[in-house]
C-alpha cells in the first residue's frame, strides 16, 4: 500500500469512526449517526460482526470460569514457550507459530499460537501492538466457549467510544465499520461473484473508502445511497438478506455444536467436549483446526486487498 493510499484511508476511517453515537447513560447500543438527522441512526451489533469476517455466533460471551485446571494448563504453556510471562510479546507469538507449522504433531499448539497470534495483531491489539493481555490466553485454552464476534466487536466499539474525541488511538478491527457501512447503505459498490466468500472479501476497501470521502458529507440529501428500510429504523439490517450459511452463523450455537473445516476430506469435524472424548477424537479435531488454519494463513498472505 503506497503512502497516498494510506493516508486515504486513514481519513475515511477517521471520518467515519467519528460519528460514532455518544452514549452518556452508558447503556444505550453502539450506534453510528450517519447524518445530522436521527433517523439516519444504526445500529451495529456482535452478529454483524459474525457475518462480516464469517465467525460463529456462541452461547457464551468468553471464558469465565477459569478453574484450577485451565490456570496451570496455561501456567505450563507459558512457561515452555514464553520464559511464564503471561504478557506475551506478538514477535515470540509468531516465531512460535512458525515453528509449530512445521510439525503438523504440534496441531494443537499452532492452533494457539496462530489465534494468539490473530488476536495481538488484527482483533484485539494495544495500541503499541506489541503484546497480547494475559486474560486472553485463557480464552484461547478454552474458545469453544468464546463468543468471539462479541469479543471482537465491543472490544472496536469500546474504543471507538473512549476515543471519539480523537479516533487516531482506536485500536481494534478498526476496517470492520467500513464494511458494516458498505453493507446497511448503498455508498459503495460489492464485487461480483463473490457470494461463497465471507462478507468483507466482497468489497473492495478503497473503493468504500473513496466513496465516504466523497459521498459521506450531507448523506442524508443522497437518497439513492441509503435504503428506506433501514432509515428511521435505528436497529437496521445488512440490505443483502443473509443466506442459509450466514443465518447459522448468526444464530448462536453451544460450544459441543461447533463445527470445524476439514481441508483435507471437506468433511465438517465436530469439536466435543474435551471431557467426553478420547485422545484420538481430540487429536483429530485439532488436526482438522490446524489444517483450517494453515489454510487461511495462505488466504491471508495472497489476499493483500483486505488488510488495512
Amino acid at each position: 500500500m503506497n503512502k497516498d493510499e494510506l493516508i486515504k484511508k486513514t481519513k475515511a476511517v477517521i471520518i467515519f469512526l467519528s460519528t460514532i453515537e455518544n452514549r452518556l447513560d452508558g447503556k444505550l447500543p453502539y450506534c453510528f449517526k450517519l447524518a445530522r438527522s436521527r433517523k439516519m441512526t444504526l445500529r451495529t451489533i456482535p452478529e454483524h460482526f459474525a457475518v462480516t469476517f464469517g465467525f460463529q455466533m456462541v452461547n457464551y460471551v468468553e471464558a469465565d470460569d477459569i478453574d484450577e485446571d485451565l490456570v496451570k494448563k496455561v501456567n505450563v504453556f507459558v512457561a515452555n514457550y514464553f520464559a511464564g510471562n503471561k504478557k506475551t510479546k506478538k514477535t515470540d507469538i509468531e516465531k512460535r507459530m512458525l515453528e509449530a507449522a512445521n510439525d503438523e504433531t504440534r496441531a494443537d499448539d499452532f492452533v494457539k499460537f496462530f489465534v494468539m497470534f490473530l488476536l495481538v495483531s488484527v482483533f484485539v491489539p494495544k495500541k503499541c501492538g506489541q503484546t497480547l493481555a494475559a486474560k486472553y490466553l485463557y480464552m484461547v485454552f478454552d474458545m469453544n466457549k468464546v463468543c468471539w464476534p462479541e469479543v471482537f466487536h465491543d472490544y472496536v466499539l469500546d474504543s471507538i467510544m473512549t476515543n471519539r474525541t480523537d479516533v487516531e488511538n482506536v485500536v481494534g478491527c478498526v476496517i470492520y465499520p467500513l464494511y458494516w457501512l458498505a453493507e446497511m447503505t448503498k455508498i459503495a459498490q460489492r464485487k461480483h461473484g463473490l457470494d461463497k466468500y465471507p462478507r468483507f472479501a466482497r468489497w473492495n476497501l478503497s473503493n468504500i473508502c473513496q466513496q465516504v470521502l466523497s459521498n459521506f458529507e450531507n448523506l442524508e440529501e443522497k437518497t439513492e445511497l441509503w435504503s428506506k428500510e433501514n432509515i428511521g429504523h435505528r436497529k437496521g439490517s445488512f440490505l443483502l438478506q443473509y443466506d442459509e450459511s450466514e443465518m447459522r452463523l448468526a444464530d448462536p450455537v453451544d460450544e459441543v455444536e461447533i463445527v470445524v473445516p476439514d481441508e483435507e476430506n471437506e468433511v465438517p469435524v465436530k469439536v466435543q467436549d474435551e471431557e467426553n472424548v478420547g485422545a484420538s477424537s481430540e487429536a483429530n479435531s485439532f488436526k482438522a483446526k490446524y489444517q483450517f488454519a494453515r489454510a487461511l494463513i495462505e488466504k491471508l498472505r495472497t489476499n493483500t486487498t483486505c488488510s488495512f
